[in-house]
């Protein structure tokens, strides 16, 4: 990180500027010894070519890709899936509605038959 004196007059701002955009750097100004402020470079949006040169910097399975596609086969396979995954949520909601209903069953009841 680069520090720069705000009280110097000899600051060129629109090459400090320049600097910071261009290369990338962290510029830290400050008031005497005490750091007020930092110049720091906006992060530039990302591409899709950055995302392919990421993907093509990933390591390799290579042998173990067979042996990793068998283990996630697998484990899917064993897993119990719902055909619907808000099922458990509608069958929790029925539950509760019935038990209402019920609730008012026995209570108009109680109330007809005293």
């Amino acid at each position: 990180m680069e520090k720069h004196e705000i009280l110097a007059s000899n600051i060129d701002w629109p090459n400090l500027v320049r600097h910071v955009a261009r290369d990338r750097v962290v510029v830290e100004l400050a008031e005497g010894q005490v750091p007020v402020a930092r110049l720091v470079p906006i992060e530039r949006p990302k591409t899709f070519a950055d995302l392919d040169r990421a993907l093509r910097s990933l390591p390799r399975l290579g042998d173990d890709a067979e042996q990793f596609k068998a283990d996630v086969n697998q484990v899917r396979s064993s897993l119990k899936e719902l055909d619907d995954p808000w099922e458990y949520s509608r069958r929790k909601e029925r539950r509760s509605v019935l038990t209402t209903i019920g609730l008012r069953q026995r209570l108009w009841r109680m109330t007809t038959t005293c």
